[in-house]
């Protein structure tokens, strides 16, 4: 699964990481390129992308967690098809 995401203030961070912390795999947030990877079960991890990279902001896990996680997915017009994988 890799899939953009938003995260709007520190209500989403905190809910977001209550959220990943309930999934056995690892979930990641990391910006589009996948050049900077964060601990998506992490506080810290998750509000440094939440604030750094706001709009370019991905998640990515083994399992498939969408139903999990489809308060924070954005799905645009101009998002490739290929990405919500």
């Amino acid at each position: 699964m890799f899939n953009r995401v938003m995260l709007l203030g520190t209500q989403d961070v905190k809910k977001f990481v209550d959220l990943a912390n309930t999934v056995k795999s690892d979930v990641r947030l990391m910006n589009r390129s996948r050049n900077y990877v964060v601990d998506g079960k992490s506080y810290l991890g998750v509000l440094l992308a939440a604030t750094e990279w706001k709009d370019d902001t991905w998640i990515q896990c083994d399992e498939d967690i969408y139903s999990l996680m489809e308060y924070f997915i954005v799905i645009c017009a101009d998002d490739a098809a290929n990405v919500h994988e």
